[in-house]
């Protein structure tokens, strides 16, 4: 399990790079979240529940 590399802006215009700083934000959001759910099996499994 990995998370997505980071986009890069389309061209250097103002609303490319915000297009971008909002796509690494949802991108680094959904990895996180997926952290937390593995920690959590694991964390779950070490107690016996699966």
């Amino acid at each position: 399990m990995g998370c997505l590399p980071l986009p890069a802006p389309e061209n250097n215009g103002d609303d490319a790079i915000v297009i971008a700083l909002k796509q690494a934000y949802d991108g680094y959001g959904l990895c996180a979240g997926r952290y937390v759910e593995l920690l959590n099996y694991l964390q779950d499994s070490d107690d016996g529940r699966h």
